[in-house]
């Protein structure tokens, strides 16, 4: 299939951290990617990986050059339309770092934009559940000779989920280290919760 994807103009890129990983897919995946591909870049990779992308990366580096690259730094080996010229290396610029102030804005905006009041959220869950499992009827009691003189009610009433659905709602969740995914707005007059 990857050799006919040409043919339509397809085009597409495939990253992974270890060939290992496609190995484990197919033992035929890394020599077919290899025979289909325009361009090969790699970053720092272990020695055995080392061993395998030295030759398709033309024969000039050695596998002590791929395993000591330093960060954002790599070899490529890219079709330029008429060869396959030598094998470079170049370095890419690091990511930029945390915004958490813009993180915050876009989630507070995304708040605004597609929050909804708690009390909508947890009325329409009610809603949801109760059509799934309508609160049973209690069951008769018990006769004292199996086991006592106590009643057995039916458990999970609509009163339970509605508790179950307050306890879910009410806890809170900790957004990832500079991340803005809390799902709540910071104004508590203003509540809202993401569906």
């Amino acid at each position: 299939m990857l050799s006919e994807l040409g043919k339509y103009g397809a085009s597409f890129v495939l990253v992974t951290q270890s060939l290992a990983k496609l190995d484990a897919i197919d033992r035929n995946l890394a020599p077919t990617i290899f025979a289909n591909s325009d361009g090969l870049t790699a970053f720092q990779v272990s020695a055995e990986d080392a061993r395998r992308l030295t030759p398709e990366l033309g024969g000039a580096i050695e596998v002590e050059d791929l395993v000591s690259l330093d960060d954002f730094t790599c070899y490529a080996r890219w079709w330029d339309g008429r060869s396959r010229p030598a094998a470079f290396s170049f370095r890419v610029d690091p990511p930029p770092p945390d915004a958490t102030d813009r993180a915050r804005s876009i989630a507070h905006a995304s708040a605004v934009r597609h929050g909804r009041p708690r009390d909508e959220v947890v009325e329409e869950v009610m809603r949801a559940l109760a059509e799934r499992s309508p609160a049973s009827e209690p069951r008769p009691s018990i006769p004292a000779s199996a086991g006592g003189s106590r009643n057995v009610q039916a458990e999970g009433t609509a009163a339970d989920s509605t508790d179950r659905v307050n306890a879910a709602i009410d806890t809170p969740t900790a957004p990832a280290s500079g991340r803005g995914n809390n799902h709540r707005t910071q104004d508590p007059s203003r509540e809202e919760v993401h569906q």
